[in-house]
Protein backbone atom coordinates (compact mmCIF):
# COMPACT_ATOMS: atom_id res chain seq x y z
CA UNK A 1 0.00 0.00 0.00
CA UNK A 2 1.91 3.02 -1.46
CA UNK A 3 1.66 6.48 1.03
CA UNK A 4 -0.89 8.90 0.57
CA UNK A 5 -1.29 12.03 1.94
CA UNK A 6 -3.96 12.16 5.56
CA UNK A 7 -5.82 15.42 5.99
CA UNK A 8 -5.88 16.56 9.71
CA UNK A 9 -9.24 17.33 9.17
CA UNK A 10 -11.55 16.26 11.98
CA UNK A 11 -15.29 16.87 13.39
CA UNK A 12 -16.94 15.04 16.14
CA UNK A 13 -20.23 16.77 15.48
CA UNK A 14 -20.08 15.81 12.35
CA UNK A 15 -19.44 12.74 12.88
CA UNK A 16 -22.40 12.79 15.53
CA UNK A 17 -24.59 14.47 12.28
CA UNK A 18 -23.50 11.17 9.90
CA UNK A 19 -24.56 8.39 12.86
CA UNK A 20 -27.92 10.63 13.48
CA UNK A 21 -28.65 10.43 10.01
CA UNK A 22 -27.57 6.78 8.95
CA UNK A 23 -30.66 6.22 11.82
CA UNK A 24 -33.51 8.30 9.81
CA UNK A 25 -31.81 6.50 7.24
CA UNK A 26 -32.38 3.10 8.68
CA UNK A 27 -35.73 4.21 9.36
CA UNK A 28 -36.92 5.35 6.42
CA UNK A 29 -36.06 1.86 4.62
CA UNK A 30 -37.26 0.16 7.41
CA UNK A 31 -40.80 1.63 6.72
CA UNK A 32 -40.96 0.12 2.87
CA UNK A 33 -40.72 -3.24 2.59
CA UNK A 34 -38.41 -5.07 0.73
CA UNK A 35 -35.37 -6.67 0.38
CA UNK A 36 -33.09 -4.21 2.05
CA UNK A 37 -35.09 -4.82 5.44
CA UNK A 38 -36.20 -8.62 4.64
CA UNK A 39 -32.17 -9.61 5.50
CA UNK A 40 -32.02 -7.31 8.05
CA UNK A 41 -29.69 -4.92 5.98
CA UNK A 42 -31.22 -1.80 6.64
CA UNK A 43 -29.22 -0.68 9.87
CA UNK A 44 -25.72 -1.98 8.89
CA UNK A 45 -26.30 -0.47 5.12
CA UNK A 46 -27.21 2.92 6.23
CA UNK A 47 -24.36 3.14 9.00
CA UNK A 48 -21.63 1.39 6.42
CA UNK A 49 -22.71 3.92 3.50
CA UNK A 50 -22.63 7.47 5.73
CA UNK A 51 -19.55 7.04 7.88
CA UNK A 52 -17.28 6.55 5.36
CA UNK A 53 -18.77 9.44 3.16
CA UNK A 54 -17.80 11.60 5.89
CA UNK A 55 -13.79 10.45 6.31
CA UNK A 56 -13.97 10.52 2.30
CA UNK A 57 -15.63 13.89 1.89
CA UNK A 58 -14.92 15.53 4.95
CA UNK A 59 -11.32 14.03 6.15
CA UNK A 60 -10.07 12.84 2.69
CA UNK A 61 -9.22 10.07 4.30
CA UNK A 62 -9.68 5.93 2.75
CA UNK A 63 -9.98 4.75 -0.98
CA UNK A 64 -12.91 3.27 -2.61
CA UNK A 65 -11.76 -0.09 -1.27
CA UNK A 66 -11.71 1.21 2.55
CA UNK A 67 -14.85 2.46 1.87
CA UNK A 68 -16.54 -0.89 0.35
CA UNK A 69 -14.54 -2.50 3.16
CA UNK A 70 -16.15 -0.92 5.75
CA UNK A 71 -19.60 -1.03 4.19
CA UNK A 72 -19.84 -4.79 4.40
CA UNK A 73 -18.55 -4.79 7.91
CA UNK A 74 -21.02 -2.76 9.14
CA UNK A 75 -23.53 -5.16 7.49
CA UNK A 76 -22.04 -7.73 9.32
CA UNK A 77 -21.78 -5.92 12.43
CA UNK A 78 -25.65 -5.71 12.33
CA UNK A 79 -25.53 -9.32 11.95
CA UNK A 80 -23.84 -10.08 14.14
CA UNK A 81 -25.41 -7.64 17.17
CA UNK A 82 -28.61 -9.63 16.43
CA UNK A 83 -27.15 -13.09 16.67
CA UNK A 84 -25.51 -11.71 19.82
CA UNK A 85 -28.62 -10.31 20.93
CA UNK A 86 -30.93 -13.37 20.24
CA UNK A 87 -28.64 -15.71 22.25
CA UNK A 88 -28.30 -13.68 25.16
CA UNK A 89 -31.97 -13.72 25.46
CA UNK A 90 -32.29 -17.32 24.92
CA UNK A 91 -29.37 -18.13 27.17
CA UNK A 92 -31.23 -15.44 29.88
CA UNK A 93 -34.91 -15.16 29.24
CA UNK A 94 -36.95 -12.80 31.39
CA UNK A 95 -39.93 -11.57 30.18
CA UNK A 96 -40.65 -14.05 26.65
CA UNK A 97 -43.31 -11.08 25.47
CA UNK A 98 -40.54 -9.10 25.57
CA UNK A 99 -38.24 -9.18 22.20
CA UNK A 100 -35.24 -7.64 23.53
CA UNK A 101 -34.31 -7.48 27.44
CA UNK A 102 -31.19 -5.19 29.05
CA UNK A 103 -28.52 -7.87 28.85
CA UNK A 104 -29.42 -8.60 24.94
CA UNK A 105 -29.67 -4.98 24.27
CA UNK A 106 -25.97 -4.99 26.15
CA UNK A 107 -24.55 -7.86 24.49
CA UNK A 108 -25.72 -6.31 20.61
CA UNK A 109 -24.46 -3.20 21.18
CA UNK A 110 -21.46 -4.31 22.38
CA UNK A 111 -20.37 -6.90 19.70
CA UNK A 112 -21.92 -4.56 16.69
CA UNK A 113 -19.85 -1.38 18.44
CA UNK A 114 -16.29 -3.82 18.95
CA UNK A 115 -16.88 -4.88 14.76
CA UNK A 116 -17.47 -1.50 13.67
CA UNK A 117 -14.75 0.58 15.70
CA UNK A 118 -12.15 -2.34 15.56
CA UNK A 119 -13.04 -1.84 11.57
CA UNK A 120 -12.54 1.99 11.78
CA UNK A 121 -9.46 1.78 13.68
CA UNK A 122 -8.08 -0.35 10.95
CA UNK A 123 -9.11 1.87 8.38
CA UNK A 124 -8.98 5.22 9.26
CA UNK A 125 -6.55 5.10 11.73
CA UNK A 126 -2.83 6.17 11.32
CA UNK A 127 -1.45 4.30 14.10
CA UNK A 128 1.08 2.49 12.61
CA UNK A 129 1.55 -0.13 15.71
CA UNK A 130 -1.36 -2.89 15.99
CA UNK A 131 -4.68 -1.01 16.63
CA UNK A 132 -5.29 -0.52 19.98
CA UNK A 133 -7.52 -2.88 21.33
CA UNK A 134 -7.37 -1.35 24.86
CA UNK A 135 -9.19 1.59 23.49
CA UNK A 136 -11.74 -0.27 21.29
CA UNK A 137 -12.94 -2.51 23.79
CA UNK A 138 -13.54 0.34 26.39
CA UNK A 139 -15.24 2.04 23.46
CA UNK A 140 -16.83 -1.49 22.63
CA UNK A 141 -18.49 -1.45 26.46
CA UNK A 142 -19.88 1.99 26.02
CA UNK A 143 -21.83 1.07 23.12
CA UNK A 144 -23.26 -2.03 24.78
CA UNK A 145 -24.55 0.95 27.72
CA UNK A 146 -25.53 2.88 24.32
CA UNK A 147 -28.04 -0.47 23.27
CA UNK A 148 -29.09 -0.55 26.69
CA UNK A 149 -29.60 3.52 26.66
CA UNK A 150 -31.47 3.54 23.36
CA UNK A 151 -33.88 0.60 24.30
CA UNK A 152 -34.85 1.87 27.46
CA UNK A 153 -35.03 5.78 25.92
CA UNK A 154 -38.08 4.96 24.19
CA UNK A 155 -40.85 6.06 26.34
CA UNK A 156 -39.56 9.57 25.86
CA UNK A 157 -37.35 9.37 22.36
CA UNK A 158 -39.79 7.37 20.33
CA UNK A 159 -43.00 9.26 20.93
CA UNK A 160 -41.40 12.63 20.41
CA UNK A 161 -39.87 12.00 16.76
CA UNK A 162 -43.10 10.39 15.88
CA UNK A 163 -44.89 13.87 16.71
CA UNK A 164 -42.10 15.76 14.84
CA UNK A 165 -42.73 13.29 12.00
CA UNK A 166 -46.10 13.70 11.98
CA UNK A 167 -45.93 17.12 11.56
CA UNK A 168 -44.02 16.91 8.20
CA UNK A 169 -46.60 17.22 5.40
CA UNK A 170 -46.49 14.39 3.45
CA UNK A 171 -44.55 12.54 5.64
CA UNK A 172 -44.83 8.52 6.10
CA UNK A 173 -46.78 6.86 9.22
CA UNK A 174 -44.62 4.45 10.55
CA UNK A 175 -45.66 1.08 11.42
CA UNK A 176 -46.64 -0.67 14.60
CA UNK A 177 -44.11 -3.18 14.67
CA UNK A 178 -41.10 -2.57 12.19
CA UNK A 179 -39.35 -5.35 10.16
CA UNK A 180 -37.41 -7.11 13.16
CA UNK A 181 -40.37 -7.04 15.47
CA UNK A 182 -39.43 -4.30 17.43
CA UNK A 183 -41.74 -2.17 18.45
CA UNK A 184 -41.67 1.08 16.50
CA UNK A 185 -40.52 3.43 19.35
CA UNK A 186 -37.81 1.08 21.23
CA UNK A 187 -36.18 0.69 17.44
CA UNK A 188 -35.86 4.09 16.95
CA UNK A 189 -34.80 5.33 19.69
CA UNK A 190 -32.09 2.19 19.92
CA UNK A 191 -31.42 3.24 16.36
CA UNK A 192 -30.84 7.08 16.88
CA UNK A 193 -28.93 6.49 20.29
CA UNK A 194 -26.92 3.48 19.23
CA UNK A 195 -25.63 4.73 15.62
CA UNK A 196 -25.62 8.39 16.63
CA UNK A 197 -23.25 7.46 20.13
CA UNK A 198 -21.08 4.81 18.10
CA UNK A 199 -20.35 7.02 15.78
CA UNK A 200 -18.91 9.69 18.57
CA UNK A 201 -17.42 7.04 20.28
CA UNK A 202 -15.82 6.13 16.78
CA UNK A 203 -14.20 10.01 15.99
CA UNK A 204 -12.85 9.63 19.66
CA UNK A 205 -11.24 6.46 19.05
CA UNK A 206 -9.37 7.62 15.38
CA UNK A 207 -8.92 11.06 16.50
CA UNK A 208 -7.03 9.87 19.62
CA UNK A 209 -5.45 7.00 17.70
CA UNK A 210 -4.32 9.98 14.62
CA UNK A 211 -2.81 12.33 17.86
CA UNK A 212 -0.93 9.74 19.60
CA UNK A 213 0.78 8.65 16.08
CA UNK A 214 1.12 12.20 14.93
CA UNK A 215 4.80 13.28 14.55
CA UNK A 216 5.86 16.80 16.60
CA UNK A 217 8.35 17.70 13.73
CA UNK A 218 5.68 18.66 10.94
CA UNK A 219 3.87 22.02 10.95
CA UNK A 220 0.08 22.35 11.52
CA UNK A 221 -0.46 23.21 7.73
CA UNK A 222 1.37 20.15 6.34
CA UNK A 223 -0.90 16.84 5.54
CA UNK A 224 1.26 13.56 6.68
CA UNK A 225 1.77 10.57 4.46
CA UNK A 226 0.27 7.34 5.30
CA UNK A 227 3.47 5.19 5.89
CA UNK A 228 3.55 1.90 4.56
CA UNK A 229 1.54 -0.45 7.78
CA UNK A 230 4.14 -2.99 8.93
CA UNK A 231 3.64 -6.61 8.41
CA UNK A 232 1.98 -7.23 12.42
CA UNK A 233 -0.40 -4.50 11.23
CA UNK A 234 -1.21 -5.71 8.35
CA UNK A 235 -1.53 -9.39 9.71
CA UNK A 236 -4.16 -8.29 12.31
CA UNK A 237 -5.99 -6.97 9.86
CA UNK A 238 -6.14 -9.74 7.33
CA UNK A 239 -7.16 -11.55 10.62
CA UNK A 240 -10.01 -9.47 11.83
CA UNK A 241 -11.28 -8.98 8.41
CA UNK A 242 -11.10 -12.76 6.90
CA UNK A 243 -13.27 -13.14 10.37
CA UNK A 244 -15.72 -10.81 10.00
CA UNK A 245 -16.02 -11.55 5.97
CA UNK A 246 -16.44 -15.25 6.74
CA UNK A 247 -19.16 -14.10 9.45
CA UNK A 248 -21.30 -12.62 6.38
CA UNK A 249 -20.64 -15.09 4.39
CA UNK A 250 -21.87 -17.95 6.36
CA UNK A 251 -24.86 -15.69 7.15
CA UNK A 252 -25.40 -15.16 3.48
CA UNK A 253 -25.62 -18.60 2.56
CA UNK A 254 -27.22 -19.45 5.59
CA UNK A 255 -29.92 -17.21 4.58
CA UNK A 256 -29.79 -18.44 1.15
CA UNK A 257 -30.63 -22.27 2.46
CA UNK A 258 -33.10 -20.77 4.65
CA UNK A 259 -35.11 -19.34 1.19
CA UNK A 260 -34.69 -22.53 -1.15
CA UNK A 261 -35.60 -24.67 2.16
CA UNK A 262 -38.94 -22.38 2.97
CA UNK A 263 -38.99 -22.14 -1.34
CA UNK A 264 -39.35 -26.21 -1.13
CA UNK A 265 -41.77 -25.86 1.84
CA UNK A 266 -44.05 -23.38 0.09
CA UNK A 267 -43.85 -26.04 -2.99
CA UNK A 268 -44.29 -28.80 -1.28
CA UNK A 269 -47.50 -27.15 0.97
CA UNK A 270 -48.90 -26.24 -2.42
CA UNK A 271 -48.14 -29.42 -3.89
CA UNK A 272 -50.53 -31.50 -1.01
CA UNK A 273 -52.98 -28.99 -1.09
CA UNK A 274 -53.89 -29.19 -4.47
CA UNK A 275 -54.03 -32.58 -4.05
CA UNK A 276 -56.07 -32.81 -0.90
CA UNK A 277 -58.26 -29.91 -3.07
CA UNK A 278 -58.58 -32.71 -6.19
CA UNK A 279 -59.57 -35.69 -3.74
CA UNK A 280 -62.37 -33.37 -2.03
CA UNK A 281 -63.90 -32.51 -5.21
CA UNK A 282 -63.46 -36.26 -6.50
CA UNK A 283 -65.38 -36.97 -2.69
CA UNK A 284 -67.96 -33.76 -2.97
CA UNK A 285 -69.07 -35.54 -6.92
CA UNK A 286 -69.12 -39.13 -5.82
CA UNK A 287 -71.70 -38.25 -2.95
CA UNK A 288 -74.89 -40.63 -3.01
CA UNK A 289 -78.58 -39.09 -3.94
CA UNK A 290 -80.71 -38.16 -0.81
CA UNK A 291 -84.20 -39.09 -2.49
CA UNK A 292 -86.23 -42.11 -2.13
CA UNK A 293 -83.93 -43.00 0.84
CA UNK A 294 -85.94 -44.97 3.64
CA UNK A 295 -86.66 -44.42 7.15
CA UNK A 296 -84.16 -44.76 9.89
CA UNK A 297 -85.01 -47.67 12.72
CA UNK A 298 -83.69 -45.65 15.53
CA UNK A 299 -81.19 -47.63 18.05
CA UNK A 300 -81.41 -45.51 20.69
CA UNK A 301 -77.86 -44.44 22.96
CA UNK A 302 -77.94 -47.19 25.37
CA UNK A 303 -77.72 -49.76 22.29
CA UNK A 304 -75.47 -47.98 19.84
CA UNK A 305 -72.80 -46.94 22.13
CA UNK A 306 -70.66 -49.37 24.78
CA UNK A 307 -71.42 -48.21 28.02
CA UNK A 308 -68.87 -50.63 29.95
CA UNK A 309 -65.53 -50.81 30.78
CA UNK A 310 -63.40 -49.97 27.26
CA UNK A 311 -60.05 -50.57 26.94
CA UNK A 312 -59.70 -48.96 30.88
CA UNK A 313 -62.12 -45.78 29.89
CA UNK A 314 -65.74 -45.14 31.20
CA UNK A 315 -68.29 -43.79 28.99
CA UNK A 316 -70.09 -40.63 30.40
CA UNK A 317 -72.95 -38.42 29.02
CA UNK A 318 -74.16 -40.70 26.67
CA UNK A 319 -76.79 -39.08 24.38
CA UNK A 320 -78.66 -39.19 21.29
CA UNK A 321 -80.24 -37.03 19.26
CA UNK A 322 -81.29 -35.97 15.28
CA UNK A 323 -78.87 -34.17 12.67
CA UNK A 324 -79.11 -30.67 12.05
CA UNK A 325 -80.09 -31.27 8.60
CA UNK A 326 -77.96 -28.58 7.50
CA UNK A 327 -75.89 -29.12 3.81
CA UNK A 328 -72.85 -30.54 4.08
CA UNK A 329 -69.08 -28.80 3.38
CA UNK A 330 -71.12 -25.33 2.49
CA UNK A 331 -73.94 -26.55 1.60
CA UNK A 332 -71.75 -28.92 -1.72
CA UNK A 333 -73.41 -31.76 -0.31
CA UNK A 334 -76.99 -32.19 1.10
CA UNK A 335 -77.42 -34.27 4.48
CA UNK A 336 -79.60 -36.49 4.19
CA UNK A 337 -81.64 -37.80 7.60
CA UNK A 338 -79.46 -39.35 10.18
CA UNK A 339 -79.27 -39.94 14.09
CA UNK A 340 -76.45 -39.05 16.01
CA UNK A 341 -74.96 -41.23 19.32
CA UNK A 342 -72.40 -39.67 21.54
CA UNK A 343 -70.42 -40.04 24.90
CA UNK A 344 -67.03 -39.27 26.00
CA UNK A 345 -64.81 -41.80 27.89
CA UNK A 346 -62.50 -41.20 30.72
CA UNK A 347 -59.97 -43.39 32.34
CA UNK A 348 -61.21 -45.73 34.71
CA UNK A 349 -58.62 -44.84 37.71
CA UNK A 350 -59.11 -40.83 37.34
CA UNK A 351 -61.09 -38.75 39.57
CA UNK A 352 -63.33 -36.41 37.90
CA UNK A 353 -61.33 -33.94 35.24
CA UNK A 354 -60.20 -30.89 36.07
CA UNK A 355 -60.95 -27.85 33.62
CA UNK A 356 -58.57 -27.80 30.86
CA UNK A 357 -58.41 -26.15 27.40
CA UNK A 358 -57.60 -29.71 25.65
CA UNK A 359 -59.17 -32.21 28.45
CA UNK A 360 -57.54 -35.77 27.87
CA UNK A 361 -60.28 -37.98 27.04
CA UNK A 362 -62.05 -40.01 23.99
CA UNK A 363 -64.75 -38.90 22.17
CA UNK A 364 -67.13 -41.50 20.68
CA UNK A 365 -69.71 -39.98 18.22
CA UNK A 366 -71.99 -42.70 15.78
CA UNK A 367 -73.61 -41.20 13.21
CA UNK A 368 -76.32 -43.29 11.60
CA UNK A 369 -77.72 -43.00 8.06
CA UNK A 370 -81.03 -44.24 6.25
CA UNK A 371 -78.73 -46.81 3.81
CA UNK A 372 -75.21 -48.45 3.85
CA UNK A 373 -74.30 -45.90 0.97
CA UNK A 374 -74.77 -42.87 2.86
CA UNK A 375 -72.44 -44.52 5.26
CA UNK A 376 -69.61 -45.49 3.18
CA UNK A 377 -69.71 -42.15 1.80
CA UNK A 378 -68.95 -40.53 5.23
CA UNK A 379 -67.10 -43.19 6.39
CA UNK A 380 -63.90 -41.86 4.76
CA UNK A 381 -63.06 -39.43 6.88
CA UNK A 382 -63.99 -35.90 5.61
CA UNK A 383 -65.60 -33.54 8.30
CA UNK A 384 -64.24 -30.33 6.43
CA UNK A 385 -62.34 -29.73 2.99
CA UNK A 386 -58.84 -29.54 5.15
CA UNK A 387 -59.24 -32.91 6.09
CA UNK A 388 -56.66 -35.37 4.44
CA UNK A 389 -57.91 -38.27 5.42
CA UNK A 390 -55.20 -41.55 5.48
CA UNK A 391 -56.06 -45.43 5.08
CA UNK A 392 -54.93 -47.20 8.07
CA UNK A 393 -55.26 -51.10 9.18
CA UNK A 394 -55.82 -52.48 12.26
CA UNK A 395 -55.76 -56.30 12.89
CA UNK A 396 -57.49 -58.13 15.90
CA UNK A 397 -57.53 -62.16 16.25
CA UNK A 398 -60.26 -62.54 14.09
CA UNK A 399 -59.67 -60.12 11.40
CA UNK A 400 -57.81 -57.00 9.51
CA UNK A 401 -59.70 -53.69 9.78
CA UNK A 402 -59.57 -50.76 7.22
CA UNK A 403 -59.98 -47.34 8.83
CA UNK A 404 -59.75 -44.10 7.86
CA UNK A 405 -57.08 -41.41 10.02
CA UNK A 406 -56.91 -37.67 10.51
CA UNK A 407 -54.24 -36.34 12.49
CA UNK A 408 -53.64 -32.52 13.52
CA UNK A 409 -51.60 -30.73 16.42
CA UNK A 410 -52.97 -28.40 19.25
CA UNK A 411 -52.19 -27.81 22.54
CA UNK A 412 -52.32 -31.61 23.93
CA UNK A 413 -50.10 -32.50 21.37
CA UNK A 414 -51.12 -34.96 18.44
CA UNK A 415 -54.68 -35.37 17.79
CA UNK A 416 -55.75 -38.21 15.85
CA UNK A 417 -59.39 -38.92 14.16
CA UNK A 418 -60.31 -42.28 13.03
CA UNK A 419 -63.88 -43.08 11.05
CA UNK A 420 -64.81 -45.90 9.21
CA UNK A 421 -68.60 -47.27 7.92
CA UNK A 422 -70.50 -50.43 9.35
CA UNK A 423 -73.86 -51.24 7.86
CA UNK A 424 -75.68 -47.83 7.89
CA UNK A 425 -74.03 -46.49 10.77
CA UNK A 426 -70.50 -44.22 10.99
CA UNK A 427 -67.91 -44.69 13.63
CA UNK A 428 -66.06 -41.45 14.88
CA UNK A 429 -63.50 -41.60 17.24
CA UNK A 430 -61.43 -38.60 18.46
CA UNK A 431 -58.96 -38.51 20.90
CA UNK A 432 -55.22 -37.76 21.84
CA UNK A 433 -52.58 -40.48 20.41
CA UNK A 434 -51.46 -40.46 24.19
CA UNK A 435 -54.44 -41.97 25.36
CA UNK A 436 -56.06 -43.51 22.14
CA UNK A 437 -55.27 -47.12 22.21
CA UNK A 438 -55.17 -49.50 19.42
CA UNK A 439 -57.33 -51.63 22.20
CA UNK A 440 -60.18 -48.96 22.18
CA UNK A 441 -60.28 -49.49 18.46
CA UNK A 442 -60.70 -52.97 18.54
CA UNK A 443 -63.65 -52.95 20.68
CA UNK A 444 -65.69 -50.99 18.81
CA UNK A 445 -64.45 -52.45 15.22
CA UNK A 446 -65.49 -56.00 17.29
CA UNK A 447 -68.97 -53.85 17.49
CA UNK A 448 -68.84 -52.37 14.15
CA UNK A 449 -66.39 -54.37 11.60
CA UNK A 450 -65.70 -51.86 9.07
CA UNK A 451 -67.27 -52.16 5.54
CA UNK A 452 -64.21 -50.40 3.53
Amino acid sequence: MSAQPLSDRHSLPLLALAGCCSALLTMGIDSYPGYLNQYFLAPGLSYGVLIPLYFALYERAGSAWRLLAFLLTSIAASEASMCAAFLIRIVLPQNLNDPVTGPSAFAGGLVGGFVVLMAASILFGRSQDNPPVPRVLAASLAAGVLGVAGWSASRVLGPFILRVIKTIPGSWVPPVKDSFGLNWPESVSLYIVWQTGTALLLGWLVTGERAASAPDSLPLTAAPLRPRAPRTKIAFAGVFFCAVFGFLGWFVVRDEQVKRYLARSDQEFKTAAARRDKAFKQYIAEAPPVAGLPPIQALGAQHALILGDVAGFRAENPSARPCSQQPLFNGAVPEPACIIYEAYYTLLNQPEPLPRLYPLRISVMLIQYPDAAWARYRGRGYVSPLDNPQPVTLTSATRTDHIMRNTSENGAGTHASYAWPSGSIVVHVDGSIVILTDDFLRQYLAKYPSSL
